[in-house]
């Protein structure tokens, strides 16, 4: 599967070249073109989206119900398409746990059972809890987890009313 684009600005905008470097990262003058090339399985920091880009990617193309983009969409079909918003999803680079993620069966998320929402939702929130997460995530893929465990949360909170 090839990436994505991201449909929004990316990080190397005028602000997102003075994010932070990792120490053993050096600095990239912005005036260098970078070294690797721009689809390869190694994405340079740059070239990563922001926070508020993912987490508005996130919210605009899982979670919130369009037009308005103010509710959010049912708990069965933010589960049933969750395995589309992991990475390497929204530009974020892949890593082997998100591959070993097995979709939820549509059909089962259809028959609006209790029961299997309450298996399937227990089954997300145990796969993106923080302390289950592998420890060589980037700080994006972990953003993106968060992000994901948050609609998750807020969603089963709003199907239990």
């Amino acid at each position: 599967h090839s990436q994505r684009p991201p449909q929004f600005p990316s990080a190397n905008t005028a602000n997102g070249n003075q994010q932070q470097n990792h120490p053993s990262q050096p600095p990239k003058p912005s005036a260098m073109p970078s070294q690797v090339p721009p689809n390869s399985g190694t994405s340079s920091k740059q070239s990563l989206p922001s926070e508020q880009d993912l987490k508005r990617n996130i919210l605009t193309q899982w979670a919130l119900q369009p037009p308005q983009f103010t509710n959010l969409r049912p708990m069965n079909e933010l589960l049933g398409n969750i395995q589309d918003t992991l990475p390497p999803a929204n530009g974020l680079p892949p890593h082997e746990y998100f591959a070993t993620f097995k979709p939820l069966s549509k059909d089962a998320l259809t028959l609006q059972d209790n029961a299997v929402l309450k298996r399937a939702v227990r089954k997300m929130k145990f796969f993106l809890h923080p302390d289950k997460l592998p420890h060589d995530l980037t700080k994006e893929q972990k953003f993106c987890c968060r992000q994901l465990w948050d609609v998750i949360a807020d969603a089963w909170e709003v199907a239990q009313k």
